[in-house]
């Protein structure tokens, strides 16, 4: 546990007890100019992780959903051609 995310750890933890959590415990431990998109989506991640880690299948699956939402609101990448990656 020494080499886990702290935050990811307290979500962790807070979901066991609670049945969710939330981005509050990173945000308070984040610089307001660092917070955006793609951080969230790693805060998820290491969520994830975790979950995985210590066979939590429920929060795992919570995490999941919070990188997908997350990673929703992402721009789409554009490949060289111009095109975005997706479209094939």
């Amino acid at each position: 546990m020494n080499d886990d995310d702290s935050c990811a750890l307290d979500a962790l933890l807070r979901f066991v007890y609670t049945g969710q959590y939330n981005l509050q415990s990173w945000a308070d431990q984040t610089p307001k100019s660092d917070m955006d998109d793609f951080l969230v989506v790693r805060f998820h991640t290491e969520v994830l992780l975790l979950a995985d880690k210590y066979d939590v299948p429920d929060l795992k699956e919570f995490a999941a959903m919070g990188v997908r939402l997350a990673a929703a609101r992402l721009p789409a990448v554009e490949a060289q051609s111009g095109r975005s990656v997706c479209q094939v």
